[in-house]
């Protein structure tokens, strides 16, 4: 099996090494980080609706965060003919931003994720590495490591609050 090299390292455009280069990176690192923080949106969404109530967005977001993201989500909107990414506003937020989300109200989450101060390091360990992918970038051997590693732990996270049976995962309104 050939190894694909970020496409940028020769000096000619080699179109087909173009399209290798973003193969790999689709299939091999940006479908992780879109598990990644989808599955995150549904933990987060699902947990403080259980915690809070179904409207925990006013409650448990600070106001700062609130007026940014509803600037984007604003800027969604003022698009029409593009795609929206939902109708509930999480799907508005960036991962730093989940991240935060997920820091500030930590004591709604540790009574089903115990290590939650971990996956709190982590997200923000992953935000880079995201960031590089997102900006269609070819990220390093180290940060596709650290996502692949984030991702076995996020299905074994959906995995072990299905089996507890303690919430239901619901997924908030595309």
């Amino acid at each position: 099996m050939s190894v694909v090299v970020d496409f940028r390292v020769f000096t000619t455009l080699h179109p087909d090494k173009a399209k290798d280069t973003g193969d790999f990176v689709g299939h091999s690192v940006y479908s992780k980080l879109y598990f990644i923080e989808n599955v995150l949106r549904v933990v987060v969404h699902s947990i403080l609706s259980a915690q809070i109530n179904p409207s925990w967005w006013e409650i448990a977001v600070g106001a700062e965060m609130r007026q940014k993201v509803q600037e984007v989500r604003d800027e969604y909107l003022s698009s029409p003919e593009g795609t929206n990414p939902g109708r509930h506003i999480i799907y508005y937020i960036y991962l730093g931003q989940l991240g935060e989300i997920i820091r500030t109200n930590s004591n709604q989450f540790s009574q089903l994720i115990p290590d939650i101060d971990r996956w709190v390091v982590n997200l923000e360990r992953i935000r880079w590495p995201r960031n590089v992918v997102a900006h269609m970038n070819f990220p390093r051997k180290r940060d596709r490591d650290l996502i692949d590693r984030v991702f076995s732990d996020c299905k074994a996270l959906v995995k072990s609050l299905e089996d507890s049976k303690q919430l239901e995962l619901i997924i908030p309104e595309v």
